[in-house]
């Protein structure tokens, strides 16, 4: 029997135990508290921007670029809320919420069940996050797989395990995208309390690199489920315009604060080093400014054609935040390999030590070079930024199969139908 330890930061109990069942160690629970007390006062704060922006249903631009403000920004954006996850769990629930009498959704989720969780978020103050893993067997090295899901007359009973970011430490609800054992798609949605029995967080020594949440024997009743068995469905709701669309605008303007961070700490170390005068650096950097402008007209692009939905929401046009969250992964990816290459004196391992900067200034550029690339969460959270959303040249597939091109066929039959005629006319 492992011996946990619970930790009440929220309004609920997390039952949390370290790797391979001990006890949590002195020094990870005083890292824990550490980061709670950095992030609440702007968590916290009665007037938190991030708070006020997180349920907003947006009716005007201004309403709009106010969720700009996400989670992620706390701490300017160094956080365990800097992986956007929380964000995007709020977006789309909101999202849902908001258009839930149109037929988009109203045709796929019991609306019912959304507006009681929704309004009843609100009023507590409910902070969410969610996983875009699957969840996997419990069982390890064991050629028997043991079902994810059982239906019951009360609703679901899962068992299985998801890897989640560390803000699950500070959530109190887990919006869960639910998949059988063998599927490769989620064939449900759940809205699951964090202090729920059955529900264990497990921690590690890096743990401000992901947690993993296990399911053991979970029961989640009927009015925590909002689809439940059709792959179809869930795959509609995730797609759903106002949903995906405040999903993306807050995903691709946490990227663009993360390449801002990237860009600031390559173009001080290339001073303090004097790199900043070769030609070859001034080329990576100048790149890295490239992306930066490609990312903001991205941005602002959807921001000037935004316009209400049906329902009223103000939206932020689609085909921008498609190609930007594409776009954005690459960007960081490569804004990553040249900080790497300009901090490569400093990032040897042997040689590295924040006691070699001469000033204060210098030191913090170190260390954040440091956490950028030269860490295993640094690895980590590149993988999330590239991979997030699956296999990059799926992405591309699935944003031209839902790509307007008719204005492109239309140029495409003009040019053809003059020249046609121009020839027949010379002929």
């Amino acid at each position: 029997m492992s011996i946990t330890r619970h930790l009440a930061f929220n309004s609920g109990l997390k039952e949390v135990f370290y790797h391979e069942g001990h006890e949590l160690p002195p020094q990870i629970l005083q890292a824990i508290q550490q980061e709670r007390e950095r992030i609440a006062p702007e968590l916290e704060a009665p007037d938190s921007v991030q708070w006020k922006q997180a349920y907003t249903l947006p009716g005007s631009l201004d309403e709009l670029r106010a969720k700009r403000s996400g989670f992620y920004t706390i701490t300017g954006g160094t956080s365990v809320y800097g992986n956007g996850l929380s964000d995007y769990a709020h977006s789309l629930l909101s999202g849902w919420y908001g258009s839930r009498e149109l037929v988009q959704v109203k045709l796929h989720v019991n609306v019912e069940r959304l507006t009681h969780l929704f309004e009843s978020f609100v009023r507590k103050g409910s902070r969410l996050t969610t996983s875009f893993h699957r969840i996997k067997p419990l069982a390890k090295g064991s050629d028997e797989v043991p079902p994810v899901i059982t239906q019951t007359e009360e609703g679901i009973r899962l068992r299985g395990q998801q890897a989640f970011g560390a803000d699950v430490l500070f959530a109190d609800e887990l919006l869960v995208l639910i998949n059988h054992a063998e599927d490769n798609e989620p064939s449900g949605i759940a809205v699951i309390p964090l202090d729920s029995a059955g529900l264990e967080v497990q921690v590690y020594p890096d743990w401000q690199a992901g947690v993993t949440v296990r399911y053991q024997d979970l029961e989640i009743g009927q009015e925590r489920i909002l689809a439940n068995g059709e792959a179809e469905r869930v795959r509609q709701l995730l797609q759903q315009p106002a949903a995906a669309g405040l999903a993306d605008y807050q995903w691709v303007a946490r990227q663009l604060g993360v390449l801002e961070l990237i860009a600031g700490t390559a173009f001080a170390l290339a001073e303090d080093t004097g790199l900043n005068k070769e030609l070859h650096i001034q080329t990576v950097l100048g790149e890295i400014v490239q992306h930066l402008e490609v990312l903001n007209a991205f941005i602002n692009t959807a921001e000037a054609e935004a316009g209400p939905n049906e329902a009223g929401l103000f939206l932020p046009l689609a085909p921008p935040l498609q190609a930007a969250r594409k776009a954005g992964g690459v960007y960081i990816h490569h804004a990553l390999q040249a900080l790497e290459r300009v901090g490569q004196s400093v990032l040897n391992p042997q040689s590295f030590s924040v006691h070699q900067a001469h000033d204060r200034e210098q030191e913090a550029v170190l260390r954040r070079v440091q956490a950028l690339v030269g860490s295993g969460q640094a690895y980590r959270s590149r993988q999330h930024e590239r991979y997030a959303f699956g296999d990059p040249v799926r992405q591309a597939g699935l944003f031209y199969q839902q790509y307007d091109f008719e204005p492109y066929r239309a140029l495409y039959q003009k040019f053809w139908n003059q020249n046609g005629s121009q020839s027949k006319e010379s002929s």
